[in-house]
């Protein structure tokens, strides 16, 4: 008996997509009939208040009692399969199956004290940020990372199709958010290039956003191994040649004073492209300097754009035949004839 339960919920939960509402079909048909019955027993109550039962039935003996029961029945069964209805009856099935191809895109944000700099509006990290978002609006059906640096490299999103959550971790990143002081921008690299998988050389490429100061390490070393492993990098120069002080800000946003080195002299940042234009040249890549209020990304977008695109994911989806429209069509039909039909028979001919 057990097993028989079992057998009949397997195929209701799979004939119905909400079978909630099946459930609920005997209880509201008890209900309703349970309220059918109270009213005709008031009804009477009410009637025999205001006259003698000769009377009574003299009033009432025109109603036809069936046509009365057939007509509550009719919105009864309505409701019924209006319930039917709701619980998405299916017939049949077919399956689909969608891919998302693309390319392996990772970002490489400078997180130095440099990137505060404000000779970019509204200063060259934020500057930064909002170049990764528009790149980002171009980019849906590729996969991103993102990767912050400084003194070192840190994954901050690992390679992803969900865009909200990179647009989340990329909105928590702050200059600092990497505690080691310098720009490390080798090791990024060599960080960004083990999200990566390794047999797959065509997908691969990375978008580098610095002011190109002080980097420590061996830059070419670090392009030349990319290179080799199929990885083709960006570089998107945030700055100015002319330059601009770091300022040193309170917490809430005022300006308390401008860096100063040792000899307390202003610090100015500009921005170098001799190091990031030759990580560029070695793997391939753009290099686009964004020194004024509008930058012009689509080399870089145009660029990954052509890249040849490798299947990124694949889900198989059921779509079922839905046919909930035949028991609303019942219920609709049950309506029309219990609107229809007349509760009084016709009398006699005297």
């Amino acid at each position: 008996m057990g097993n028989l339960f079992q057998r009949i919920s397997e195929s209701i939960n799979s004939g119905f997509g909400d079978p909630f509402y099946l459930y609920l079909i005997p209880f509201v048909v008890a209900l309703l009939v349970l309220l059918y019955r109270w009213s005709e027993n008031r009804g009477r109550r009410i009637l025999s208040g205001f006259a003698a039962t000769p009377v009574l039935n003299r009033l009432t003996d025109s109603v036809d009692p069936k046509r009365k029961r057939l007509k509550a029945g009719l919105y009864i069964g309505a409701v019924a399969f209006t319930l039917v209805a709701l619980a998405g009856p299916r017939l049949g099935e077919r399956t689909i199956e969608l891919k998302a191809e693309g390319v392996d895109v990772v970002f490489l944000l400078d997180t130095s004290r440099s990137m505060s700099a404000e000779d970019v509006a509204p200063s060259r990290f934020e500057r930064a940020k909002l170049e990764i978002q528009k790149l980002l609006e171009r980019l849906e059906g590729n996969r991103v990372a993102l990767v912050v640096f400084a003194g070192r490299a840190r994954v901050q999103c690992p390679l992803t199709l969900d865009y909200g959550a990179f647009s989340m971790f990329l909105s928590s990143v702050q200059v600092g958010s990497v505690e080691v002081g310098g720009t490390a921008l080798p090791s990024a690299i060599e960080k960004a290039s083990n999200l990566f998988a390794v047999d797959e050389r065509k997908y691969k490429t990375l978008v580098v956003l610095s002011d190109g100061e002080s980097h420590s390490g061996d830059l070419d070393a670090a392009a030349k191994e990319a290179a080799e492993q199929g990885v083709v990098i960006h570089v998107l120069g945030i700055g100015t040649g002319k330059g601009a002080p770091l300022p040193v800000r309170s917490e809430e946003g005022g300006l308390l004073e401008y860096r100063k080195d040792r000899d307390g002299s202003v610090i100015v940042s500009r921005l170098n492209l001799t190091g990031l234009s030759r990580i560029a040249d070695l793997t391939s890549g753009k290099i686009v300097p964004i020194t004024g209020e509008r930058g012009e990304i689509t080399p870089v977008w145009t660029a990954i754009s052509e890249m040849a695109t490798k299947e990124l994911q694949s889900r198989t989806y059921t779509i079922y035949n839905e046919r909930f429209q035949y028991p609303l069509l019942l219920a609709i039909l049950f309506l029309i004839i219990a609107d229809c039909l007349p509760t009084r028979a016709r009398r006699a001919a005297q």
